[in-house]
């Protein structure tokens, strides 16, 4: 028998710490992400990335998150906090091996729940191509 899909995985958000940094590295090193713009050159480029987010969760313009799907990081989300300071924008990727498993779905569920409810944000966006 085929092994469906999962619909409703059981994930969690934590926020990134810099010892994410390899993961994440392996897993934007995909060429997949044709429409990300983020090019990581190197594990150290996303340490140095991870190590600014105490600073902007402090000064309120990004609060990025690690996605964790069967005790393993998948991915990453984050709100970046507009000029305007009610609206947040919503940017993610998730590895290529979990696509499609509504991974991506119910991570945006669970950082709405956090814009709305602790940053009290009124409008979420997230920009497609």
């Amino acid at each position: 028998m085929k092994k469906s899909k999962t619909k409703n995985p059981n994930i969690s958000l934590r926020y990134q710490q810099v010892k994410d940094a390899k993961r994440f590295f392996k897993i934007l090193q995909s060429p997949n992400f044709t429409y990300f713009k983020v090019q990581v050159k190197s594990i150290e480029e996303e340490k140095k990335f991870l190590r600014k987010n105490k600073e902007k969760i402090k000064n309120n313009t990004e609060h990025n998150f690690t996605i964790i799907f069967k005790n393993q990081i998948v991915g990453a989300i984050g709100i970046m906090i507009q000029k305007r300071v009610y609206i947040g924008e919503i940017g993610y990727f998730i590895d290529e091996k979990n696509w499609g498993k509504g991974i991506a779905t119910k991570a945006v569920k669970l950082i709405e729940e956090f814009a709305i409810n602790k940053l009290k944000l009124k409008r979420l966006e997230i920009l497609t191509h």
